[in-house]
């Protein structure tokens, strides 16, 4: 684990919804080049807490900073481009588009030439269209989808989709990644693969993860902390192994999860 400062702190974050308490008094941290894995069963405030970081939605109480930033002043626009990019559990990709183009959607939004240098084809805006499509192009060859660039999203099998999802959130250049259950749905053999594309993120890239998931498989053999979530609240937190020996977290969860969850 990386011994650098904190990417992301998290610290006593609450939130309800019509008298519902979603999420807590939670709080943990993300070092650069460390995989922090999320865990609970359905309604844990899970992807509520992704939603929050991400702006979608303010958190009642508690506090967020993003290395020198506090998070909660940002607006939602903002949180990209200060370098936080996510995944989501079910996949919101344009499935008429290529793969480029998925990817290249994503970028577009990030471009600095004005709308002059767009409306009259100013060399900028060549060269900001040329670099982008590179790192475009980059990023699928980081996931292993650089031979399938060409192809529409919607031909692409399941397993490619959510690699393409991911290639689009790395295009961004982050710091850090949050990813919703990458592994969802997907077989031993694309989980395999999925896993040594994250591990090359955090080990070659320095990039700092949190990782939803209900696949232990993938969780719990990656990620360097887990944090364990039950109705909102942190039950458990540390190292995957003393999460599969913590009581707390076999009765609330990891039991069942791993009942269920591929091989």
């Amino acid at each position: 684990m990386s011994p650098e400062r904190p990417r992301l702190v998290l610290r006593d974050v609450s939130i309800a919804f019509g008298g519902l308490r979603a999420v807590h008094e939670v709080g943990f941290e993300v070092r650069p080049g460390e995989i922090v894995g999320l865990i609970g069963p359905n309604g844990a405030g899970k992807t509520t807490l992704f939603n929050i970081i991400t702006r979608i939605y303010r958190p009642d109480t508690g506090e967020i900073h993003f290395g020198d930033r506090d998070l909660l002043r940002l607006v939602r626009h903002e949180v990209i481009a200060h370098g936080i990019a996510r995944t989501f559990q079910n996949l919101l990709l344009f499935n008429q588009l290529t793969a480029l183009d998925n990817v290249l959607i994503g970028l577009h939004s990030r471009m600095r030439a004005g709308l002059v240098a767009c409306g009259l084809q100013l060399p900028r805006m060549g060269r900001e269209e040329r670099a982008m499509r590179d790192r475009a192009e980059q990023a699928l060859a980081l996931v292993g989808l650089a031979g399938v660039a060409g192809q529409r999203a919607r031909n692409l099998p399941f397993g490619h989709q959510r690699l393409l999802e991911l290639a689009r959130a790395l295009a961004s250049e982050p710091t850090l990644l949050l990813l919703d259950e990458p592994g969802a749905g997907l077989n031993a053999e694309e989980l395999d693969g999925l896993t040594n594309v994250i591990r090359h993120i955090r080990d070659d890239m320095g990039i700092g993860i949190v990782l939803i998931g209900h696949t232990m498989r993938l969780v719990l053999g990656i990620s360097d902390r887990v944090v364990v979530l039950d109705h909102g609240v942190t039950i458990a937190e540390g190292r995957p192994g003393e999460i599969r020996a913590n009581p707390d977290v076999v009765r609330a969860y990891l039991g069942k999860a791993e009942t269920h969850a591929p091989a």
